[in-house]
């Protein structure tokens, strides 16, 4: 199927090619377009969005009259003509469900005689794989050769092409007018740098390697793949297939992510004796759009009798150019993590901007403020002793002479400035409840301690301000009846502040244990089924990206693995596409879908928006979305309960074997796979990665636990 871009750059070449003065459409040469577009749309590249072609404007100006043939030459059996006639427009009646179920038997074909349609590349590229074997003929392997950026180029094939004599192949390149991508023959011997590879009509031709390029936006060549244009065509995609007729043929039914897969899946062969199609649901199918129905439809317009109305027509300049696009899909590389540009001006730069509120220098202040303390915490707590402080800084056995000065320091204070070191100790105590005051709440019942992380760094960034500050060096003198503070006294008046630090946050501590041990009535619990439609759709969007993520390991691990020749990693294969396969007939469901039949539509706005879309996530069933509602709710649950202070560091594990016990959760999971005849052990496998995935971000090994808002 040609797209706009191929109409428009054909149009463009033969304005170019013919008179400078014609300004008719095409260069004034007639044109004939013959097809529908109710098969399947053009696959886009860099540089080709891959839009049907009457989105271009030249098309609809000079193509102004539609025909329908309505003669089928490829099949005739008025059964199967009438159940292609409903899947074409995307319906199923219950004679066309009856009569499709009626082709799942076996057929009676011989094997080398069948070809096998699948909508998708990985299912195409394991059963080729492991079709070979059935070829008695050695193996031979061809690698293909990369140049400079390749990575994320669109091309046919693999980087590994596997082959044995006898084996059907498709051309993937035009090689003259009889040889086109898309000729289908088989494989005979490989002659070195050239195979040997046998055409029927044509014969055997000998094929050497052709080189792909990629591009930068002037045209200029920035990578390239050379490998041999063939692949194995034991099974194809839906794509290849479009196009040929052929003498049978085994349909592999999934869901479709276009239009027109099932349709043009199921025309291919011309009698239905010939044709097995598997695995086949009316919710598979995707409708064509109002549009497309509309450019196919039989009306013709008003047609003149000698034709003029389509004649001698002259377009204006900007019909003649072309609608390029230039994006570089890098299809396998990471997600890019950008940081949110609300966040870039306002708090942020406030952040940095800001001043910090200075500790209490005045003196008078200080000795006002320790004669009438206003906090619990402002002095220490009775259970402190200073000497217990000064025998842990000693150094046991001093090597350097510094070392030997810092215990003589420590032992001035224990022997003849015991009164002074307390005071100093009163004072230190005193400036750290002065960094964390703005972080407790003291009522006359209780004392309330709420800090967070970027708090108590705030709080630390704090003490080092006050151990360089001139107060604390007033404070050292003092303590040291000096004029002037040595090296280690310094490091003897910084090590009892660390100390004290450190006893000041286990104080914080142990008000917070005193305080949870004593409330012991039931925490209020939140139900998330009130949450608003914006916070539903955080979970819905979160669940789909826990989805995703399973896929795409799944995937990665099939596509890196595809070429293995041990048994047991092959078969691994087998169970990665097989899991693929399970959720994206389950799980996912097209957009469109949703947008008829979910009852949650709310939920579908975070899911579609642009960001999201352009990152590859997916949409899930209302179903799934149940379930990933579910886990939100024990996750609530876990949080507002005693057991988040229980298990603190292994929260996510905690909550996970939680989850993964639940037998509710399970019901549900089990739920989401309404098309399975029996629950296999894979299912609960995958269930538990699915949970894992919703606890914890893989980029970052960070808990999805405060992710999302509870609104």
């Amino acid at each position: 199927m040609s797209s706009q871009r191929m109409l428009e750059l054909v149009n463009a070449i033969h304005h170019r090619l013919s008179d400078s003065q014609c300004n008719r459409p095409f260069g004034g040469k007639q044109l004939i377009l013959v097809g529908e577009f109710l098969q399947l749309r053009p696959v886009p590249n860099d540089l080709d969005e891959g839009l049907f072609m009457y989105h271009a404007p030249i098309f609809q100006t000079a193509i102004s009259h539609r025909y329908e043939l309505t003669e089928v030459l490829r099949q005739n059996n008025p059964e199967f003509l009438a159940a292609l006639k409903d899947i074409r427009v995307g319906k199923c009646s219950e004679n066309t469900l009856e009569y499709l179920r009626s082709l799942s038997r076996p057929l009676e074909t011989p094997p080398d005689e069948i070809i096998h349609i699948y909508f998708k590349r990985l299912p195409v590229a394991l059963h080729n794989r492991l079709a070979l074997h059935n070829f008695p003929q050695p193996e031979f392997t061809f690698e293909a050769e990369h140049t400079n950026q390749t990575r994320g180029m669109n091309w046919p094939g693999s980087s590994v092409l596997h082959l044995r004599a006898g084996c059907p192949v498709m051309l993937v390149w035009n090689l003259n007018e009889e040889l086109r991508n898309g000729s289908r023959g088989v494989f005979e011997e490989s002659l070195g740098d050239r195979l040997k590879v046998s055409f029927s009509g044509v014969g055997p031709i000998t094929i050497e390697r052709q080189t792909w390029f990629k591009r930068d936006k002037k045209g200029n060549v920035v990578g390239s793949i050379c490998r041999f244009p063939i692949v194995p065509s034991i099974a194809v995609t839906c794509h290849k297939a479009q196009g040929l007729t052929l003498s049978a043929a085994v349909v592999h039914c999934c869901s479709e992510f276009v239009p027109g897969l099932t349709y043009v899946a199921l025309s291919r062969v011309k009698d239905p004796k010939n044709l097995q199609v598997l695995n086949f649901r009316p919710n598979n199918l995707l409708p064509p759009s109002s549009r497309v129905l509309r450019e196919c439809s039989t009306d013709l317009g008003q047609l003149d009798e000698d034709l003029q109305c389509c004649r001698n027509k002259d377009l204006p300049r900007e019909l003649f150019e072309v609608q390029d696009r230039f994006f570089l899909e890098e299809k396998d590389c990471d997600e890019n993590c950008t940081f949110p540009l609300e966040l870039c001006d306002g708090p942020v730069a406030s952040y940095f901007a800001r001043e910090d509120d200075e500790p209490v220098t005045d003196i008078v202040q200080v000795y006002d403020a320790l004669l009438k303390p206003d906090s619990e915490l402002s002095s220490p707590p009775a259970t402190l002793k200073v000497t217990d402080i000064l025998e842990l800084m000693k150094i046991a056995k001093p090597l350097s002479e510094f070392a030997k000065d810092k215990n003589n320091c420590i032992q001035v204070l224990e022997e003849d400035l015991q009164e002074k070191t307390v005071a100093f100790v009163k004072l230190l105590w005193f400036h750290l409840h002065e960094m964390f005051k703005d972080y407790v709440i003291e009522n006359p019942d209780e004392i309330i301690v709420n800090i967070s992380r970027a708090g108590f760094t705030g709080c630390t960034a704090k003490l080092h301000t006050f151990f360089n500050s001139p107060l604390f060096h007033g404070y050292i003198k003092g303590l040291f009846n000096s004029t002037k503070v040595s090296p280690p006294q310094m490091l003897t008046a910084t090590d009892i502040g660390t100390m004290l630090f450190e006893k000041f946050i286990g104080q914080l501590a142990h008000i917070i244990t005193r305080s949870n041990e004593e409330e012991r009535q039931e925490p209020v619990r939140f139900d998330v089924s009130e949450m608003t439609g914006h916070g539903k759709a955080k979970v819905r969007h979160v669940g789909g990206w826990a989805i995703r993520t399973i896929l795409e390991a799944e995937r990665k691990y099939a596509r890196d693995n595809m070429h293995t020749k041990d048994a047991r990693t092959l078969k691994k294969v087998q169970e990665s596409v097989s899991n693929c396969d399970m959720i994206e007939e389950n799980i996912l469901v097209p957009y469109e879908e949703l947008k008829k039949t979910s009852r949650h539509q709310e939920t579908l706005e975070v899911t579609e928006a642009r960001q999201f879309r352009e990152r590859g996530l997916v949409h899930i069933s209302d179903q799934c979305f149940f379930f990933f509602m579910h886990m939100e709710q024990l996750r609530v649950d876990l949080m507002s309960s005693m057991a988040l202070q229980k298990f603190k560091q292994d929260l996510v594990m905690n909550a996970y074997e939680d989850m993964v016990n639940n037998k509710e959760l399970e019901a549900l999971w089990i739920a989401c796979f309404p098309s399975m005849d029996a629950i296999e052990r894979k299912v609960f496998i995958i269930r538990k990665q699915v949970i894992l995935a919703f606890l914890v971000d893989d980029s970052s090994c960070e808990s999805k636990y405060f992710l999302l808002s509870v609104n």
